[in-house]
């Protein structure tokens, strides 16, 4: 990927990039609502570090899809083509290994596998601060009709996608809203405890008017 994009736009500096244990335990804390005794260690095994991976993937993969009309020229389009297929692979790999395991406990914690990836990919939307829903778990969660009783079903969501069945999509600002775990495309944190190096999130991050715009998107008083 990075050589494929150097190739196109050159090289450029790499930010810094929080993959601490530390960091993402606040982020489980965070997708579960409640502290969890003890800390959530993506390293303690796989099943772990597929949970930890579970977060990025999918958020590439719907940023790419988000950008691809702010883009100009056909190579950079084909680029971003080329991601997208690397992206949706990874996400979909890494869906089907914990959809497999999804009624396994998450030792030593009272949530299964697909509960995670719920409470993960509602994380996601709500710091997206998206008005629709862009995001699910490897299973989807529903009222039983019969019982009445709420709960995980066994439908399966290895693919997430819309009605359509065509990947949704997130612009700019949401992703830099969920990467930074603020809720803010203006206040670094999270993956980016200093901001990404992208233009645009320089401009996010920078930009003193709020009527300002960078590549067609809307003023930045829409989109904090």
């Amino acid at each position: 990927m990075n050589r494929a994009i150097r190739k196109l736009v050159g090289g450029f500096p790499r930010p810094l990039m929080d993959l601490s244990a530390t960091h993402f335990a606040d982020l489980m804390d965070s997708a579960i609502g409640v502290p969890l005794q003890p800390s959530f260690n993506p390293y303690f095994d796989d099943t772990n570090f597929l949970l930890a991976s579970y977060f990025l993937p999918y958020i590439s993969l719907t940023n790419y899809v988000g950008t691809n009309p702010l883009l100009n020229g056909t190579s950079s389009k084909r680029l971003l083509a080329g991601l997208l297929g690397v992206e949706a692979g990874q996400d979909t790999i890494i869906r089907t290994i914990l959809y497999h395991r999804s009624l396994q406990p998450l030792f030593p914690y009272d949530y299964n596998v697909a509960e995670i990836t719920y409470l993960l990919s509602r994380l996601r939307d709500r710091l997206g601060n998206a008005k629709s829903r862009k995001d699910d778990g490897v299973i989807v969660p529903s009222r039983d009709k019969i019982s009445g009783n709420a709960g995980m079903t066994t439908l399966g969501n290895i693919i997430n996608a819309d009605n359509d069945f065509t990947s949704f999509s997130r612009t700019p600002w949401e992703i830099l809203r969920i990467v930074y775990e603020t809720g803010s495309a203006s206040r670094p944190g999270g993956f980016f405890p200093i901001g990404a190096n992208g233009t645009i999130a320089q401009f996010y991050m920078h930009a003193t008017d709020a009527n300002a715009t960078i590549c067609g998107i809307q003023p930045m008083s829409r989109t904090r």
